[in-house]
């Protein structure tokens, strides 16, 4: 199988979403910690109820790799992507 036609079974998708950080040092002024924005851009492999899980690789046998799992609850922005 072509890796053009594995790509064709998953939409393209670029997803802002808010990810959670965490500093183990002393904090002096605790309004100075705060969540990150994050990018995610990838071919949508699975959708459920709470979660987006993205690829950044696929094969040409369907495999996938460098999955990232983003909680619905978190996105702020969402867009598939489409090749003209």
């Amino acid at each position: 199988m072509r890796i053009d036609d594995v790509a064709k079974k998953y939409p393209m998708v670029m997803i802002d979403w808010q990810d959670h950080t965490a500093d183990g040092s002393w904090v002096d002024n605790i309004k100075d910690i705060d969540y990150e924005i994050a990018r995610s851009i990838g071919w949508l492999i699975d959708e459920d109820d709470t979660t987006y899980k993205i690829a950044n690789a696929l094969t040409r046998d369907s495999g996938v790799g460098g999955v990232s799992v983003i909680l619905k609850s978190c996105v702020l922005e969402y867009w598939e992507i489409y090749e003209d």
